[in-house]
């Protein structure tokens, strides 16, 4: 019995090693990604669409690496381009990136506007700016983290919607500094 009583102890204890050195593992590794992957931008990129003719200038860090591989400048597919740093999005190991941006079809901005009104839980009004002649409806809304913070820049021919999950008032100060480098080639919106 005392044997049996010996070896189950030992079983408990191995037992809490494990997860005591899964949890430093797991902890750990987040800490080393947040500290690659969520430093400052230090550079910048150009994005250009030629499909669209478009250009605009994306934030960027050379040192930013992610399951230790560098980070590419931007990604992009099925009409998303994602960019900027890596976050944990949910603090389980989902790991995205801050920054992105849609083509959508174009919509007015007062329809927008119209639409985004009517979201349940808004952080801010739907509100109607204008940077460098381009009209931007910004908006804020949702239920999960801080919302969805976003920018919209209105064109002819479609519209860009930047996006950050989990933003803030920065998140449309950030969204301002790129649309302010917006080029569309031959007058094209």
């Amino acid at each position: 019995m005392k044997n049996l009583l010996t070896y189950f102890k030992l079983v408990i204890l191995f037992a809490i090693i494990v997860i005591v050195v899964s949890i430093f593992a797991f902890y750990g590794y987040r800490e080393i990604i947040d500290k690659i992957a969520i430093s400052d931008t230090n550079t910048t990129v150009e994005y250009s669409n030629p499909d669209k003719r478009i250009s605009m200038i994306l934030p960027y860090n050379g040192d930013w690496k992610f399951l230790d591989k560098k980070t590419e400048p931007y990604e992009e597919n099925d009409g998303n381009v994602r960019y900027g740093q890596y976050i944990d999005m949910d603090n389980m190991g989902a790991f995205e990136r801050t920054g992105w941006f849609r083509f959508e079809d174009s919509k007015d901005a007062k329809l927008l506007l119209k639409e985004l009104k009517n979201e349940e839980y808004k952080y801010i009004e739907p509100r109607l700016r204008h940077i460098n002649g381009l009209e931007i409806v910004e908006y804020a809304y949702g239920e999960y983290c801080s919302g969805i913070w976003g920018s919209i820049v209105i064109g002819e021919n479609f519209n860009i919607n930047f996006i950050e999950v989990c933003g803030d008032e920065d998140s449309l100060k950030n969204f301002e500094e790129i649309i302010k480098t917006i080029q569309f080639t031959d007058n094209f919106k």
